[in-house]
């Protein structure tokens, strides 16, 4: 689960208000487990039309680095009024752990519109997705990506 406010920071009234984390059918999703389909929700104000508008949201470890950039890119542009855009996160590779999210809007590469590096907590809880009798945790790999053994 996320837990968030408002995000400060802006210069002006565009900025995201709030985020939530949804299944990948759009419901509410209490829990967040290792390899889960996942859907953030961002919810953004903004007081005039931008048409190159992106919405980069950052998944921030306890070390302050920065392990996933969300990044839309010039591919939603960012609308005046209140609205919100989805980014769906097919299979989540984090290990269990907490983790802090970052999120921002921005111009194309002109300037931040409203940034906040923590706004929030990401708890992934761990599932044995491996089979192999322990969940991945972050004190022993950061990510759990896909992957098959084969014998030749």
């Amino acid at each position: 689960m996320i837990h968030t406010g408002a995000v400060n920071g802006a210069t002006n009234s565009t900025c995201i208000t709030r985020i939530e984390i949804l299944d990948a059918e759009g419901n509410p999703k209490p829990s967040t487990f290792t390899w889960d389909d996942l859907l953030f929700r961002v919810y953004y104000t903004s007081n005039e039309d931008y048409r190159y508008g992106t919405v980069i949201l950052d998944v921030i470890d306890y070390k302050n680095q920065r392990l996933i950039v969300l990044d839309s890119g010039v591919q939603v542009p960012l609308r005046k009024g209140e609205h919100y855009v989805d980014c769906f996160i097919p299979k989540l590779a984090l290990s269990a752990g907490e983790y802090y999210i970052g999120a921002g809007l921005t111009v194309s590469r002109s300037g931040w519109l409203g940034r906040n590096t923590n706004i929030g907590t990401l708890i992934v809880h761990g599932r044995d997705i491996y089979d192999i009798g322990r969940p991945p945790a972050y004190d022993r790999m950061i990510f759990a990506v896909s992957h098959e053994w084969r014998e030749p």
